[in-house]
Protein backbone atom coordinates (compact mmCIF):
# COMPACT_ATOMS: atom_id res chain seq x y z
CA UNK A 1 0.00 0.00 0.00
CA UNK A 2 1.57 3.37 -0.84
CA UNK A 3 2.64 6.00 1.44
CA UNK A 4 -0.23 8.41 0.39
CA UNK A 5 -2.94 6.23 0.32
CA UNK A 6 -2.43 5.05 3.90
CA UNK A 7 -1.90 8.84 4.90
CA UNK A 8 -5.74 9.16 3.10
CA UNK A 9 -6.64 6.24 4.78
CA UNK A 10 -6.03 7.81 8.41
CA UNK A 11 -6.70 11.44 7.12
CA UNK A 12 -10.14 10.02 6.51
CA UNK A 13 -10.19 8.10 10.22
CA UNK A 14 -9.48 11.02 11.97
CA UNK A 15 -12.42 12.80 10.96
CA UNK A 16 -14.57 9.87 11.31
CA UNK A 17 -13.20 10.44 15.06
CA UNK A 18 -13.95 13.90 15.30
CA UNK A 19 -17.32 13.56 14.43
CA UNK A 20 -17.87 10.45 17.01
CA UNK A 21 -16.82 13.23 19.59
CA UNK A 22 -19.35 15.92 18.70
CA UNK A 23 -22.08 16.62 21.18
CA UNK A 24 -24.86 14.02 20.97
CA UNK A 25 -28.67 15.37 19.68
CA UNK A 26 -30.09 16.10 16.48
CA UNK A 27 -32.79 17.85 14.63
CA UNK A 28 -33.47 21.63 15.67
CA UNK A 29 -36.29 20.78 17.61
CA UNK A 30 -37.95 24.09 19.13
CA UNK A 31 -40.25 23.95 21.92
CA UNK A 32 -43.71 25.09 20.64
CA UNK A 33 -45.04 25.80 24.09
CA UNK A 34 -44.32 28.16 27.29
CA UNK A 35 -44.29 25.06 30.05
CA UNK A 36 -43.62 21.65 30.75
CA UNK A 37 -44.25 19.15 33.58
CA UNK A 38 -41.42 16.93 34.64
CA UNK A 39 -40.98 14.51 37.59
CA UNK A 40 -37.91 12.91 39.70
CA UNK A 41 -38.11 10.30 41.44
CA UNK A 42 -36.19 9.63 45.12
CA UNK A 43 -35.50 5.69 45.45
CA UNK A 44 -34.78 3.56 47.58
CA UNK A 45 -32.61 1.03 45.90
CA UNK A 46 -33.49 -2.66 46.65
CA UNK A 47 -29.74 -4.11 46.97
CA UNK A 48 -28.60 -7.36 47.97
CA UNK A 49 -27.33 -8.24 51.29
CA UNK A 50 -23.87 -8.77 50.69
CA UNK A 51 -23.23 -6.15 47.53
CA UNK A 52 -19.53 -7.37 47.26
CA UNK A 53 -20.48 -11.37 46.56
CA UNK A 54 -19.94 -12.00 42.94
CA UNK A 55 -24.06 -13.52 41.26
CA UNK A 56 -24.85 -15.17 38.51
CA UNK A 57 -25.87 -12.85 35.78
CA UNK A 58 -29.60 -14.33 36.49
CA UNK A 59 -29.10 -13.20 40.20
CA UNK A 60 -28.18 -10.04 39.31
CA UNK A 61 -31.08 -9.16 36.79
CA UNK A 62 -33.23 -10.45 39.57
CA UNK A 63 -31.94 -7.97 41.50
CA UNK A 64 -32.03 -4.84 39.19
CA UNK A 65 -35.91 -5.85 38.11
CA UNK A 66 -36.71 -5.01 42.16
CA UNK A 67 -35.81 -1.84 40.81
CA UNK A 68 -37.08 -1.12 37.53
CA UNK A 69 -40.12 -2.91 38.88
CA UNK A 70 -40.88 0.07 40.87
CA UNK A 71 -39.25 2.27 38.41
CA UNK A 72 -42.00 1.13 35.81
CA UNK A 73 -45.24 2.12 39.02
CA UNK A 74 -43.54 5.46 39.29
CA UNK A 75 -43.19 6.12 35.48
CA UNK A 76 -47.43 5.45 35.09
CA UNK A 77 -48.04 7.67 38.03
CA UNK A 78 -46.02 10.56 36.24
CA UNK A 79 -47.67 9.82 32.84
CA UNK A 80 -50.87 9.93 34.66
CA UNK A 81 -50.35 13.10 36.11
CA UNK A 82 -49.41 14.92 32.94
CA UNK A 83 -45.08 14.80 33.23
CA UNK A 84 -43.29 14.66 30.34
CA UNK A 85 -40.01 13.78 31.30
CA UNK A 86 -38.81 11.49 34.77
CA UNK A 87 -35.88 11.13 35.57
CA UNK A 88 -34.54 8.47 38.04
CA UNK A 89 -30.89 8.14 40.06
CA UNK A 90 -27.70 7.25 39.87
CA UNK A 91 -27.36 3.51 41.15
CA UNK A 92 -31.29 3.41 41.12
CA UNK A 93 -31.00 0.14 39.15
CA UNK A 94 -27.69 -1.02 40.42
CA UNK A 95 -27.60 -0.38 44.03
CA UNK A 96 -24.56 0.63 46.37
CA UNK A 97 -21.38 -0.97 47.37
CA UNK A 98 -20.08 -3.16 44.20
CA UNK A 99 -16.70 -3.86 43.77
CA UNK A 100 -15.03 -3.90 40.28
CA UNK A 101 -15.77 -7.78 40.52
CA UNK A 102 -19.25 -8.02 42.04
CA UNK A 103 -20.30 -5.44 39.45
CA UNK A 104 -19.36 -7.37 36.23
CA UNK A 105 -22.94 -9.51 36.37
CA UNK A 106 -24.82 -6.09 36.24
CA UNK A 107 -23.57 -4.54 33.20
CA UNK A 108 -24.56 -4.17 30.43
CA UNK A 109 -23.61 -3.39 26.55
CA UNK A 110 -25.30 0.07 25.55
CA UNK A 111 -25.07 0.60 21.77
CA UNK A 112 -24.75 4.22 20.50
CA UNK A 113 -27.38 6.70 19.58
CA UNK A 114 -28.47 7.56 16.58
CA UNK A 115 -26.05 10.68 15.62
CA UNK A 116 -26.99 13.73 13.74
CA UNK A 117 -26.34 12.42 9.78
CA UNK A 118 -27.64 9.48 10.46
CA UNK A 119 -31.58 7.59 10.26
CA UNK A 120 -31.07 3.96 11.80
CA UNK A 121 -32.52 4.76 15.06
CA UNK A 122 -31.73 2.57 18.23
CA UNK A 123 -34.99 1.24 20.19
CA UNK A 124 -33.96 -1.22 22.61
CA UNK A 125 -37.72 -2.48 23.18
CA UNK A 126 -38.74 -3.51 19.60
CA UNK A 127 -34.76 -4.74 18.40
CA UNK A 128 -35.00 -8.49 18.82
CA UNK A 129 -30.95 -8.39 17.49
CA UNK A 130 -29.94 -7.19 20.44
CA UNK A 131 -28.15 -9.54 23.22
CA UNK A 132 -29.73 -10.75 26.68
CA UNK A 133 -27.01 -8.62 27.83
CA UNK A 134 -29.13 -5.67 27.69
CA UNK A 135 -32.05 -6.66 29.17
CA UNK A 136 -32.30 -3.42 31.88
CA UNK A 137 -31.97 -1.39 28.82
CA UNK A 138 -34.81 -2.54 26.93
CA UNK A 139 -36.81 -2.76 30.08
CA UNK A 140 -36.00 1.17 30.33
CA UNK A 141 -36.57 1.62 27.00
CA UNK A 142 -39.97 -0.43 27.02
CA UNK A 143 -41.06 2.28 30.36
CA UNK A 144 -40.71 5.02 27.86
CA UNK A 145 -42.66 3.94 25.11
CA UNK A 146 -45.40 2.52 27.06
CA UNK A 147 -45.65 5.61 28.62
CA UNK A 148 -44.87 8.32 25.95
CA UNK A 149 -42.94 9.99 28.45
CA UNK A 150 -38.82 10.91 28.36
CA UNK A 151 -36.43 8.89 30.54
CA UNK A 152 -33.83 9.71 31.82
CA UNK A 153 -32.15 6.74 33.94
CA UNK A 154 -28.76 5.61 35.10
CA UNK A 155 -26.83 2.16 34.18
CA UNK A 156 -23.70 -0.13 34.63
CA UNK A 157 -21.96 -0.15 31.02
CA UNK A 158 -19.20 -2.72 29.73
CA UNK A 159 -17.06 -1.72 26.83
CA UNK A 160 -14.65 -4.41 26.42
CA UNK A 161 -11.10 -3.51 25.06
CA UNK A 162 -8.07 -5.29 24.08
CA UNK A 163 -4.93 -3.74 25.39
CA UNK A 164 -2.41 -4.82 22.98
CA UNK A 165 -4.17 -2.02 20.66
CA UNK A 166 -5.87 0.25 23.66
CA UNK A 167 -2.56 1.42 25.62
CA UNK A 168 -5.79 2.63 28.52
CA UNK A 169 -7.11 -0.62 28.51
CA UNK A 170 -8.12 -2.10 31.58
CA UNK A 171 -6.29 -4.90 33.00
CA UNK A 172 -9.33 -7.66 32.83
CA UNK A 173 -9.98 -6.44 29.30
CA UNK A 174 -13.38 -3.78 29.65
CA UNK A 175 -14.40 -0.44 30.34
CA UNK A 176 -16.83 -0.27 33.17
CA UNK A 177 -18.49 3.17 33.33
CA UNK A 178 -21.68 4.85 35.07
CA UNK A 179 -23.68 6.15 32.69
CA UNK A 180 -26.86 8.27 32.22
CA UNK A 181 -29.39 6.87 29.14
CA UNK A 182 -32.04 9.09 27.90
CA UNK A 183 -35.26 7.54 25.95
CA UNK A 184 -37.78 9.43 24.21
CA UNK A 185 -41.28 8.76 24.07
CA UNK A 186 -41.18 6.35 21.31
CA UNK A 187 -38.65 4.32 23.49
CA UNK A 188 -35.41 5.05 21.03
CA UNK A 189 -32.40 5.64 22.63
CA UNK A 190 -31.15 9.43 22.18
CA UNK A 191 -28.61 10.51 24.45
CA UNK A 192 -25.66 8.11 25.95
CA UNK A 193 -23.20 9.90 29.14
CA UNK A 194 -20.64 8.69 31.27
CA UNK A 195 -19.42 10.10 34.65
CA UNK A 196 -16.50 11.86 34.53
CA UNK A 197 -15.51 13.03 37.84
CA UNK A 198 -16.28 9.88 39.94
CA UNK A 199 -16.72 9.59 43.71
CA UNK A 200 -14.63 6.72 45.52
CA UNK A 201 -16.07 4.40 42.79
CA UNK A 202 -13.53 1.93 42.51
CA UNK A 203 -15.74 -0.61 40.18
CA UNK A 204 -15.57 1.71 37.46
CA UNK A 205 -13.71 3.78 34.43
CA UNK A 206 -13.02 7.25 34.40
CA UNK A 207 -14.57 8.80 31.29
CA UNK A 208 -11.39 9.41 29.52
CA UNK A 209 -12.64 13.13 28.67
CA UNK A 210 -15.92 15.20 29.92
CA UNK A 211 -18.64 14.13 27.17
CA UNK A 212 -21.25 17.28 25.98
CA UNK A 213 -24.41 15.32 25.31
CA UNK A 214 -27.30 17.50 24.15
CA UNK A 215 -31.03 15.84 23.20
CA UNK A 216 -33.33 18.51 21.31
CA UNK A 217 -37.14 17.54 22.61
CA UNK A 218 -40.04 19.40 22.30
CA UNK A 219 -39.30 20.95 25.73
CA UNK A 220 -35.94 22.47 24.81
CA UNK A 221 -33.06 21.21 24.75
CA UNK A 222 -32.09 18.46 27.30
CA UNK A 223 -28.35 18.03 28.72
CA UNK A 224 -27.17 15.38 31.46
CA UNK A 225 -24.67 14.56 33.83
CA UNK A 226 -23.98 12.91 37.34
CA UNK A 227 -23.44 13.70 40.71
CA UNK A 228 -20.59 15.89 40.89
CA UNK A 229 -19.95 16.07 37.46
CA UNK A 230 -22.30 19.10 38.39
CA UNK A 231 -18.61 21.09 40.57
CA UNK A 232 -16.94 21.41 36.79
CA UNK A 233 -16.79 23.53 33.88
CA UNK A 234 -17.30 20.64 31.80
CA UNK A 235 -19.60 19.02 31.10
CA UNK A 236 -22.18 21.38 33.35
CA UNK A 237 -21.19 24.93 32.34
CA UNK A 238 -19.96 23.88 28.81
CA UNK A 239 -23.78 22.18 28.59
CA UNK A 240 -25.30 25.69 29.15
CA UNK A 241 -22.78 28.79 27.99
CA UNK A 242 -22.03 26.34 24.43
CA UNK A 243 -24.63 24.32 23.87
CA UNK A 244 -27.54 26.46 24.94
CA UNK A 245 -29.03 23.73 27.20
CA UNK A 246 -32.40 24.82 28.51
CA UNK A 247 -33.06 21.53 30.85
CA UNK A 248 -30.61 19.08 32.64
CA UNK A 249 -31.56 16.00 34.23
CA UNK A 250 -28.49 14.56 36.94
CA UNK A 251 -28.32 11.56 37.99
CA UNK A 252 -26.86 11.15 41.76
CA UNK A 253 -26.12 9.41 44.87
CA UNK A 254 -25.17 12.05 47.27
CA UNK A 255 -23.94 12.07 50.84
CA UNK A 256 -24.24 15.25 52.61
CA UNK A 257 -21.97 16.59 54.55
CA UNK A 258 -22.11 19.92 56.80
CA UNK A 259 -21.89 23.06 56.04
CA UNK A 260 -21.51 22.09 51.97
CA UNK A 261 -22.61 20.47 50.05
CA UNK A 262 -26.21 19.62 51.27
CA UNK A 263 -27.94 17.95 47.73
CA UNK A 264 -30.53 20.10 47.48
CA UNK A 265 -28.81 23.57 48.29
CA UNK A 266 -26.04 22.58 45.57
CA UNK A 267 -29.17 21.79 42.98
CA UNK A 268 -31.07 25.00 44.14
CA UNK A 269 -27.49 26.86 43.88
CA UNK A 270 -26.78 25.94 40.36
CA UNK A 271 -30.06 26.51 38.86
CA UNK A 272 -30.10 29.84 40.40
CA UNK A 273 -26.57 30.71 39.09
CA UNK A 274 -26.94 29.48 35.60
CA UNK A 275 -30.32 30.37 34.66
CA UNK A 276 -31.04 26.46 33.64
CA UNK A 277 -33.64 24.11 34.53
CA UNK A 278 -32.75 21.18 36.91
CA UNK A 279 -34.10 18.00 37.51
CA UNK A 280 -32.01 16.25 40.38
CA UNK A 281 -32.77 12.58 41.01
CA UNK A 282 -30.94 11.48 44.09
CA UNK A 283 -31.47 8.12 45.95
CA UNK A 284 -32.84 7.45 49.54
CA UNK A 285 -30.31 5.83 52.20
CA UNK A 286 -31.00 7.84 55.23
CA UNK A 287 -28.23 5.29 56.79
CA UNK A 288 -25.32 6.87 54.81
CA UNK A 289 -27.35 10.19 54.92
CA UNK A 290 -27.91 9.94 51.04
CA UNK A 291 -31.02 12.09 50.18
CA UNK A 292 -32.34 15.05 48.73
CA UNK A 293 -33.90 15.76 45.15
CA UNK A 294 -35.68 18.53 43.61
CA UNK A 295 -36.93 20.40 39.98
CA UNK A 296 -35.63 23.69 40.05
CA UNK A 297 -35.76 26.81 37.78
CA UNK A 298 -33.43 29.89 37.18
CA UNK A 299 -35.92 31.02 40.03
CA UNK A 300 -35.09 28.34 42.58
CA UNK A 301 -36.70 25.16 43.98
CA UNK A 302 -40.14 24.64 42.54
CA UNK A 303 -40.37 21.52 44.48
CA UNK A 304 -38.12 19.35 46.12
CA UNK A 305 -37.12 16.74 49.33
CA UNK A 306 -34.80 16.45 52.03
CA UNK A 307 -35.97 13.73 54.10
CA UNK A 308 -33.71 11.95 56.92
CA UNK A 309 -36.59 10.10 58.93
CA UNK A 310 -38.53 8.11 56.63
CA UNK A 311 -36.47 5.67 54.41
CA UNK A 312 -38.82 5.31 51.56
CA UNK A 313 -39.02 6.39 47.75
CA UNK A 314 -41.20 9.60 46.45
CA UNK A 315 -42.19 10.69 43.24
CA UNK A 316 -41.98 15.09 42.93
CA UNK A 317 -43.66 16.28 39.97
CA UNK A 318 -43.63 20.20 38.85
CA UNK A 319 -44.20 22.87 36.07
CA UNK A 320 -40.92 24.35 34.42
CA UNK A 321 -40.86 27.27 31.79
CA UNK A 322 -39.30 25.95 28.56
CA UNK A 323 -37.15 28.52 28.44
CA UNK A 324 -35.81 29.37 31.80
CA UNK A 325 -33.00 32.21 30.82
CA UNK A 326 -35.91 34.40 29.41
CA UNK A 327 -37.42 34.63 32.48
CA UNK A 328 -36.63 37.97 33.97
CA UNK A 329 -34.23 37.66 37.07
CA UNK A 330 -35.43 39.47 40.66
CA UNK A 331 -33.26 42.73 40.89
CA UNK A 332 -30.95 43.37 44.28
CA UNK A 333 -33.24 45.44 46.36
CA UNK A 334 -31.86 48.94 46.86
CA UNK A 335 -30.16 48.82 50.41
CA UNK A 336 -28.49 51.47 52.99
CA UNK A 337 -25.41 50.12 54.92
CA UNK A 338 -25.98 51.23 58.89
CA UNK A 339 -25.27 48.68 60.89
CA UNK A 340 -22.13 48.99 63.32
CA UNK A 341 -18.84 47.62 62.04
CA UNK A 342 -18.22 44.41 64.91
CA UNK A 343 -14.51 43.37 66.00
CA UNK A 344 -14.31 40.05 66.83
CA UNK A 345 -11.47 37.97 67.03
CA UNK A 346 -11.12 35.52 64.51
CA UNK A 347 -9.61 31.50 64.54
CA UNK A 348 -9.48 28.86 62.13
CA UNK A 349 -11.89 25.31 61.67
CA UNK A 350 -11.30 22.78 59.57
CA UNK A 351 -14.21 22.21 57.69
CA UNK A 352 -14.23 19.18 54.73
CA UNK A 353 -10.70 19.42 55.01
CA UNK A 354 -10.62 22.78 54.34
CA UNK A 355 -8.74 25.19 57.08
CA UNK A 356 -11.64 28.09 56.86
CA UNK A 357 -11.31 31.60 58.88
CA UNK A 358 -13.98 32.28 60.93
CA UNK A 359 -15.27 35.23 62.93
CA UNK A 360 -18.14 34.61 65.52
CA UNK A 361 -21.26 36.29 65.10
CA UNK A 362 -21.58 37.61 69.11
CA UNK A 363 -23.83 40.41 68.20
CA UNK A 364 -27.38 40.41 67.22
CA UNK A 365 -26.47 43.24 64.41
CA UNK A 366 -23.63 44.16 62.88
CA UNK A 367 -21.84 44.63 59.67
CA UNK A 368 -17.84 41.89 59.17
CA UNK A 369 -15.24 41.58 57.00
CA UNK A 370 -12.80 38.66 56.67
CA UNK A 371 -10.21 37.80 54.50
CA UNK A 372 -7.76 35.32 53.26
CA UNK A 373 -5.60 35.82 50.50
CA UNK A 374 -6.83 37.85 48.08
CA UNK A 375 -10.40 37.11 49.08
CA UNK A 376 -12.23 39.52 51.23
CA UNK A 377 -15.83 38.53 52.28
CA UNK A 378 -18.39 41.22 54.22
CA UNK A 379 -21.41 40.35 55.74
CA UNK A 380 -24.25 43.09 57.13
CA UNK A 381 -26.55 41.06 59.21
CA UNK A 382 -29.28 41.25 62.16
CA UNK A 383 -31.27 38.55 63.83
CA UNK A 384 -34.51 38.31 64.67
CA UNK A 385 -33.87 35.72 67.50
CA UNK A 386 -30.53 34.56 68.34
CA UNK A 387 -30.20 31.85 71.10
CA UNK A 388 -27.47 32.49 72.93
CA UNK A 389 -26.82 29.22 73.26
CA UNK A 390 -25.96 28.41 69.66
CA UNK A 391 -22.94 29.52 68.25
CA UNK A 392 -23.17 31.19 64.47
CA UNK A 393 -19.63 32.01 62.55
CA UNK A 394 -18.90 34.25 59.32
CA UNK A 395 -16.47 31.82 57.38
CA UNK A 396 -13.74 32.50 54.32
CA UNK A 397 -12.24 29.99 52.66
CA UNK A 398 -9.83 30.40 49.51
CA UNK A 399 -7.81 27.67 47.95
CA UNK A 400 -7.79 24.41 46.88
CA UNK A 401 -9.91 21.92 48.21
CA UNK A 402 -8.71 17.97 47.99
CA UNK A 403 -10.83 15.95 50.15
CA UNK A 404 -11.61 12.86 47.65
CA UNK A 405 -12.03 15.63 44.71
CA UNK A 406 -10.28 18.54 43.76
CA UNK A 407 -11.23 21.84 42.89
CA UNK A 408 -10.28 25.57 43.77
CA UNK A 409 -12.68 27.32 45.70
CA UNK A 410 -13.42 30.85 47.00
CA UNK A 411 -16.14 30.59 49.89
CA UNK A 412 -18.08 33.15 51.88
CA UNK A 413 -20.11 32.12 54.53
CA UNK A 414 -22.62 32.29 57.48
CA UNK A 415 -23.32 28.77 59.45
CA UNK A 416 -23.76 27.55 62.60
CA UNK A 417 -21.50 24.94 64.86
CA UNK A 418 -23.34 22.05 66.45
CA UNK A 419 -22.38 23.81 70.07
CA UNK A 420 -20.71 26.91 71.57
CA UNK A 421 -16.93 25.62 71.49
CA UNK A 422 -15.29 26.57 68.21
CA UNK A 423 -13.94 23.23 67.85
CA UNK A 424 -17.17 22.17 66.95
CA UNK A 425 -17.98 24.00 63.87
CA UNK A 426 -16.70 21.58 61.35
CA UNK A 427 -19.41 19.30 62.65
CA UNK A 428 -22.95 19.07 61.33
CA UNK A 429 -25.51 20.77 63.94
CA UNK A 430 -28.54 18.61 64.82
CA UNK A 431 -31.00 21.72 65.22
CA UNK A 432 -31.45 25.24 65.26
CA UNK A 433 -33.53 27.85 66.96
CA UNK A 434 -31.70 31.62 66.05
CA UNK A 435 -34.03 33.00 62.84
CA UNK A 436 -31.78 35.54 60.57
CA UNK A 437 -33.51 38.98 59.79
CA UNK A 438 -32.00 41.07 56.68
CA UNK A 439 -28.44 40.10 55.67
CA UNK A 440 -26.31 41.11 52.91
CA UNK A 441 -23.37 38.83 51.59
CA UNK A 442 -20.87 39.52 49.13
CA UNK A 443 -17.07 39.17 48.45
CA UNK A 444 -13.96 40.05 46.06
CA UNK A 445 -14.27 37.19 44.11
CA UNK A 446 -12.38 36.53 41.09
CA UNK A 447 -13.46 37.91 37.65
CA UNK A 448 -13.21 34.08 36.43
CA UNK A 449 -15.04 32.50 39.47
CA UNK A 450 -18.57 31.37 39.19
CA UNK A 451 -20.44 31.71 42.47
CA UNK A 452 -23.53 29.57 43.94
CA UNK A 453 -25.84 30.60 46.46
CA UNK A 454 -26.41 27.54 49.10
CA UNK A 455 -29.17 28.42 51.87
CA UNK A 456 -30.78 25.93 54.07
CA UNK A 457 -32.82 26.59 57.38
CA UNK A 458 -34.20 23.90 59.87
CA UNK A 459 -37.77 23.26 59.60
CA UNK A 460 -39.75 21.47 61.11
CA UNK A 461 -39.76 18.73 58.91
CA UNK A 462 -35.72 18.88 58.90
CA UNK A 463 -33.22 20.58 57.01
CA UNK A 464 -35.13 22.65 54.32
CA UNK A 465 -34.06 25.30 51.36
CA UNK A 466 -35.64 29.06 51.66
CA UNK A 467 -37.02 29.65 48.03
CA UNK A 468 -38.40 33.00 47.38
CA UNK A 469 -36.95 34.23 50.66
CA UNK A 470 -33.56 35.84 49.22
CA UNK A 471 -32.20 37.65 45.93
CA UNK A 472 -29.27 36.42 44.06
CA UNK A 473 -27.64 38.57 42.12
CA UNK A 474 -23.98 39.65 40.80
CA UNK A 475 -22.23 37.52 43.00
CA UNK A 476 -24.44 39.23 46.12
CA UNK A 477 -26.91 37.00 48.43
CA UNK A 478 -29.89 39.48 49.93
CA UNK A 479 -32.53 38.69 52.09
CA UNK A 480 -35.28 42.17 53.09
CA UNK A 481 -36.82 40.28 55.25
CA UNK A 482 -34.88 37.60 56.54
CA UNK A 483 -35.76 33.74 56.32
CA UNK A 484 -38.75 32.31 57.94
CA UNK A 485 -37.22 28.91 59.45
CA UNK A 486 -34.22 28.94 62.08
CA UNK A 487 -31.09 29.11 59.63
CA UNK A 488 -28.25 26.50 59.07
CA UNK A 489 -26.16 27.98 56.58
CA UNK A 490 -26.30 30.85 54.15
CA UNK A 491 -23.37 30.28 51.20
CA UNK A 492 -21.07 31.99 48.70
CA UNK A 493 -19.63 29.04 46.85
CA UNK A 494 -17.04 30.49 44.18
CA UNK A 495 -15.76 27.84 42.02
CA UNK A 496 -12.56 28.68 39.78
CA UNK A 497 -12.39 26.32 37.51
CA UNK A 498 -9.12 27.71 36.18
CA UNK A 499 -7.15 26.89 39.20
CA UNK A 500 -7.98 23.40 39.96
CA UNK A 501 -4.93 20.92 39.72
CA UNK A 502 -6.12 17.49 39.76
CA UNK A 503 -2.82 15.80 40.51
CA UNK A 504 -3.68 17.20 43.94
CA UNK A 505 -6.84 15.09 44.35
CA UNK A 506 -6.68 11.90 46.70
CA UNK A 507 -9.15 9.89 44.30
CA UNK A 508 -7.64 5.99 44.05
CA UNK A 509 -6.80 5.26 41.23
CA UNK A 510 -9.50 3.27 39.75
CA UNK A 511 -9.19 0.32 37.01
CA UNK A 512 -6.46 0.69 34.09
CA UNK A 513 -4.20 -1.08 36.67
CA UNK A 514 -4.42 -3.95 38.48
CA UNK A 515 -4.59 -3.37 42.23
CA UNK A 516 -1.08 -4.44 42.85
CA UNK A 517 0.39 -2.55 40.31
CA UNK A 518 1.33 1.21 39.64
CA UNK A 519 -0.95 3.54 37.78
CA UNK A 520 1.18 4.76 34.79
CA UNK A 521 -0.45 8.15 34.19
CA UNK A 522 -0.91 7.73 30.69
CA UNK A 523 -3.20 10.42 29.01
CA UNK A 524 -6.10 9.69 27.35
CA UNK A 525 -7.00 11.52 24.29
CA UNK A 526 -9.64 9.92 23.11
CA UNK A 527 -13.53 9.37 24.04
CA UNK A 528 -14.57 6.19 26.02
CA UNK A 529 -17.30 5.90 23.34
CA UNK A 530 -14.49 5.77 20.88
CA UNK A 531 -12.42 2.52 22.05
CA UNK A 532 -14.34 -0.28 19.84
CA UNK A 533 -13.89 2.11 16.85
CA UNK A 534 -9.99 2.19 17.65
CA UNK A 535 -9.63 -1.53 17.98
CA UNK A 536 -11.28 -2.01 14.79
CA UNK A 537 -8.83 0.87 13.59
CA UNK A 538 -6.27 -0.45 14.73
CA UNK A 539 -6.66 -4.28 13.30
CA UNK A 540 -7.84 -2.46 10.09
CA UNK A 541 -4.76 -0.48 10.00
CA UNK A 542 -2.11 -2.63 10.09
CA UNK A 543 -3.61 -5.71 8.26
CA UNK A 544 -3.48 -2.79 5.54
CA UNK A 545 0.33 -2.37 6.05
CA UNK A 546 1.03 -5.80 5.89
CA UNK A 547 -0.80 -6.13 2.44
Amino acid sequence: MSLVKTLEFVWGLTITLLCLVVPLGYGTQQPARDTFTAAVYEHRVRNPPDPEAVVTRDEAIAWSYRNLRVYREQAKIAARKGADIIVFPENGILGYDKTRASIRPYLELIPEPRGPSSNHTVVPCKDKKLSRNTSKLKNLSCLARDNSIYVVANMAEKLPCDSGYDLNCPYDGQYQFDTNVIFDTKGELVGKYHKKYLYWQPMFDTAPVPEIVVVPTPFGILGTFVAGDIYYQSPALELIEKNGVDTIAMTTTWDNTFPYPRAVAVQEGFALRMHVNLLAANTQAIKYDIGGSGIYSSAGAVVYRYNTTHDHGQLLIGTLPTKPRAQTPQPLPSWVEDNPEVKEKSFQATISGNTVECLPLTHLEGRVRLCQKDLCCSLSYSFKRKNENELFVFGVFNGLHSELISMYTQTCGVFKCSSKQPESCGIAPTTSSSIIGEFRMWGTFSKSTYVFPYVTTQGTSGICLAPGQFVFRDNVLHSVDGLTDPLLSAILFGRNYYRDDFTASVNPPYSTVPPTTKQNGAAVIITASTSAFIIVFALTFRTMMQK
